[in-house]
């Protein structure tokens, strides 16, 4: 190239060069896309035929495969968190059943002892008594009364002999017969 002197050369290389450079951008379509023909590239719009991608919609499929690429590992990830939630909350629910059921047994346990020991102190004082050589129904009925004070929890205490029948008990009246013989538990 030669150096320009006036304004007509300077405006003559650059019609050069613009001739130069749509030449060389029209070889690089033309190798690059086969389908582009030089009327296309000067004097058409781009059109593009069917099932090829141009340049500008395959940035579009990439970028709409990205986008749907993050959402998918979000869903995922919202899946994995939402399953270890469950899993979590599963082991807490069986964690608190169990102390549940410990705390129950104990409470029942406790419960079922206490009333064991009541019976057992009626029968160590009916067992005194009778020793002595009789039992006094008012000491019993009283003794009844102050145990049933002691546990409130319990809705009765009766003594009863070997036959079923009620020996004593707050409720019954001196004479009266009332059996539990014919219960399932006697």
């Amino acid at each position: 190239m030669v150096a320009p002197n006036s304004l007509g050369d300077v405006s003559a290389l650059a019609v050069q060069w613009a001739q130069h450079s749509a030449y060389d951008n029209r070889h690089k379509f033309e190798d690059s896309e086969p389908w582009l023909t030089e009327s296309s590239v000067f004097t058409a719009p781009m059109t593009e035929p069917p099932g090829i991608l141009t340049p500008p919609s395959f940035f579009e499929a990439r970028l709409t495969l990205g986008a749907i690429a993050i959402i998918i590992c979000i869903v995922v990830l919202i899946c994995i968190s939402a399953i270890q939630s469950r899993l979590q909350y599963e082991e807490q629910a069986l964690i608190t059943t169990q102390n549940l059921a410990r705390a129950l047994d104990a409470t029942i346990s406790g419960s079922v002892d206490r009333a064991r020991l009541a019976l057992l102190h009626l029968i160590d004082e009916y067992a005194m008594q009778k020793a002595r050589g009789a039992v006094d129904p008012g000491a019993m009925k009283t003794m009844i009364a102050m145990e049933k004070a002691h546990h409130p929890y319990l809705e009765d205490l009766r003594l009863t002999d070997a036959q079923g029948n009620i020996a004593f008990d707050g409720d019954i009246r001196p004479g009266q017969r009332v059996s539990l013989a014919d219960r399932d538990y006697f």
